[in-house]
């Protein structure tokens, strides 16, 4: 089945793979769109609201449906290729994220990175993938995987980062300083929101950050006495989110 952006299988038609390809492949200038511009299904879904099909518009289907119209159908059969259509885009399953996956070159010492600094162990070995108990997946040999040339693969590259937050930050320190072998992109510092953080590169250079929860910073200006209010201005966070908190950190007092 090749479902074109309306629900229509390019594969029932006979047109498809002669004088059309079908609008994915031509950005919906099909035959039989005006000379030079997308079918208005395809410009409204994909050009105007960046939708993958039209399944995923609550309006559908909507006014440009009905007037983009095969003559060759009467009423009834019009109305039944419109349902027709409409079943199939609903049946699609959409993809569901899974896990962040990041590329190692050594195995053995990204396991012991990991479970040294976080704890973390493998929960299902894959043999060149691994599983961690975070859901975090380390693969060696990538490019062999996704296929692509070793070269093109870039450690190191500042663009992402994997982020963990501590209710102990001063602990994670002290375990730090124990592993004087982690690079550092910084010292431990404290952001503008209250927050004390550090990144630190894993063994592939993968850019990692450590911070106290913000649940911890909001506990740390409660036990000072101030008001939830007052937090919510110094973390920069919404107050009802402080408020939520506040009404958590009194409940662990008792």
């Amino acid at each position: 089945m090749k479902l074109t952006v309306c629900g229509t299988d390019c594969s029932e038609c006979g047109c498809f793979g002669t004088i059309c390809q079908g609008c994915n492949s031509c950005g919906g200038k099909v035959f039989h769109a005006p000379e030079g511009q997308a079918c208005p299904i395809y410009q409204c879904a994909r050009g105007e609201r960046g939708l993958a099909d039209c399944g995923q518009c609550p309006a559908v289907p909507c006014e440009i449906w009905q007037k983009t119209r095969d003559p060759k159908f009467s009423d009834e059969a019009f109305q039944q290729n419109i349902q027709q259509r409409l079943h199939r885009l609903r049946e699609v399953k959409r993809p569901k994220f899974s896990n962040p996956l990041i590329a190692v070159q050594d195995m053995a010492q990204a396991l012991k990175f990991y479970k040294t600094l976080f704890d973390l162990d493998v929960v299902c070995d894959l043999g060149w993938c691994k599983v961690l108990s975070c859901g975090l997946t380390l693969q060696e040999h990538f490019d062999k995987i996704a296929g692509f040339p070793a070269e093109t693969m870039k450690f190191r590259s500042n663009t992402m980062e994997l982020y963990f937050e501590t209710e102990d930050f001063d602990g994670f320190m002290t375990l730090l300083d124990r592993n004087p072998q982690v690079e550092k992109l910084h010292e431990a510092r404290t952001y503008p929101w209250l927050q004390r953080g550090i990144h630190i590169y894993d063994p592939a250079g993968h850019l990692i950050e450590v911070s106290e929860s913000m649940y911890s910073v909001a506990c740390r200006q409660f036990r000072q006495g101030k008001s939830a209010a007052e937090v919510a201005e110094l973390l920069q966070h919404p107050q009802q989110v402080v408020e939520s908190w506040y009404e958590k950190y009194q409940a662990e007092k008792f």
